[in-house]
């Protein structure tokens, strides 16, 4: 089965070219990834990230990247290796039916990544990755969760004891905000990584990957009464620990 994360005119071309071809039959499930992706990013070399977030869902499937500029060039850029990795391949736009065809040769076998090979790969992908989507909640950041949610909502938390009143439905409010926050899907993009990284024996994928689980706990929906309000206060603060720890290094 072929797929595509590729320009509509390249992907036509493609799939036109490998219909005409005998053995297609044979070929195992491949991507086509063109490394300049207008669609999502201004970045020339977009496509790499997507590659390397692609091949960590889909260990099992042949990447074949595209672009116009030649392998040395796009290797400047390829700073998780993923054109190192085994069933990534590459084909320099235009090229010859020759060209095509030896690579797609080379997609007629079953795909296997030896574990050794993964392993070091998907852990230093989901490292980067991670960091980085972590980098957005940092103080400041587009998603600064500190400033915007947990704080704001252990002061109402603290408040509350004075006038539950005013304090229980802001609570209620600011979890709701909480919730949505969660629900985001820049977030989602640190979940799913997370999901992958669970197998790898990784301190600092641990740290991130409790990091998120105590931000879901922390989102769930509760009562609010005298008794969940204290309760609320010991998860904030210890979420807090995990945070400050996180965004400081």
């Amino acid at each position: 089965m072929l797929s595509f994360d590729c320009h509509s005119a390249i992907e036509n071309y493609l799939s036109g070219r490998t219909s005409i071809l005998p053995f297609t039959g044979n070929l195992v499930n491949i991507h086509f990834i063109t490394t300049y992706l207008p669609h999502e990013s201004d970045n020339p070399h977009a496509g790499l990230k997507t590659a390397v977030r692609y091949r960590l869902a889909n260990r099992n499937t042949c990447i074949i990247l595209l672009s116009f500029l030649p392998m040395y060039e796009i290797r400047k850029h390829d700073t998780f290796g993923i054109l190192n990795l085994t069933s990534a391949y590459f084909l320099q736009l235009p090229f010859e039916n020759e060209v095509f065809v030896e690579t797609l040769v080379q997609c007629t076998t079953p795909l296997i990544i030896p574990d050794q090979e993964w392993k070091q790969f998907s852990t230093n992908a989901c490292k980067t990755l991670l960091k980085e989507e972590l980098g957005k909640i940092r103080h400041g950041g587009q998603l600064d969760i500190g400033n915007k949610i947990i704080y704001p909502l252990l002061a109402s938390c603290f408040a509350y004891k004075h006038d539950p009143s005013i304090y229980g439905p802001l609570i209620e409010q600011q979890l709701l905000n909480l919730q949505q926050f969660v629900n985001r899907q820049d977030l989602k993009n640190l979940f799913v990584l997370t999901d992958k990284a669970n197998d790898l024996p990784d301190v600092d994928l641990v740290k991130i990957s409790t990091f998120l689980s105590t931000l879901k706990n922390l989102a769930d929906k509760s009562e609010i009464n005298h008794a969940a309000v204290e309760q609320l206060i010991i998860k904030i603060n210890n979420f807090s620990l995990i945070y400050n720890e996180l965004i400081s290094q």
